[in-house]
């Protein structure tokens, strides 16, 4: 009798044990969690820019040569994602990026700003709240137009005018510009593409130079 009380005593303590180890286990996975989430969501509202500030550069920097940007690279450390590398390529009109994950648009958005805080080049910022707003105010505006047309009309029978503006069309917001993006690959793809550019660099350095060349250098 008091081995089977042992042994009912025994499985009764084995299986809370485990209960208890399986809640604190669940508890600590979901602070995790929960903390994840908090920095990631801080981290996208991270280098503020405003408007003023793009349009302030856009004027300082009217005949800027972006071609340099190629070799203006920043790395950042995306919360939850792990290293980027990033950089401007005015070819493309575009930011190109290397990551060993696929970033989401509100994430590239802040290396952006980030981007263009650190290289002084704001005007490459477009903050999409703001162009939204100014289409919607456009379309406001169009609509208040067609209202007022439509109630001069002499005609019983109304007939709304359509039409298909730059930007806003059937009520429908369409920004004409945005932040565009490419991954270029991984971070070993990264390092790879630095190898390749040292070692072209180098060549290009020590390539012996022509006659002709030495003589137009000495015009």
């Amino acid at each position: 009798m008091n081995f089977l009380n042992n042994k009912y005593l025994y499985f009764f303590l084995t299986a809370s044990s485990i209960k208890t180890i399986g809640y604190y286990l669940f508890k600590n996975k979901k602070k995790t969690e929960e903390k994840k989430i908090e920095i990631k969501d801080n981290f996208l509202d991270y280098f503020p820019i405003t408007q003023d500030e793009i349009d302030e550069s856009k004027n300082n920097n009217k005949n800027r040569d972006y071609k340099e940007f190629k070799e203006k690279i920043i790395n950042y450390s995306v919360p939850n994602k792990g290293e980027t590398y990033f950089y401007y390529d005015n070819d493309d009109e575009l930011f190109n990026y290397w990551s060993d994950y696929e970033l989401n648009y509100r994430e590239l958005e802040t290396i952006t700003r980030k981007y263009c805080i650190e290289y002084d080049c704001r005007e490459l910022y477009i903050d999409r709240k703001y162009e939204f707003t100014n289409k919607k105010e456009l379309l406001k505006k169009i609509e208040e137009e067609e209202r007022k047309k439509s109630e001069n009309q002499s005609s019983i029978f109304v007939k709304f005018k359509d039409y298909n503006k730059k930007g806003v069309n059937n009520n429908i917001v369409v920004l004409d510009d945005t932040l565009k993006f490419k991954r270029k690959g991984k971070i070993n793809d990264y390092k790879e593409f630095i190898t390749k550019k040292k070692v072209d660099n180098n060549t290009d350095k020590n390539k012996p130079i022509s006659y002709k060349d030495y003589k137009s250098c000495n015009k």
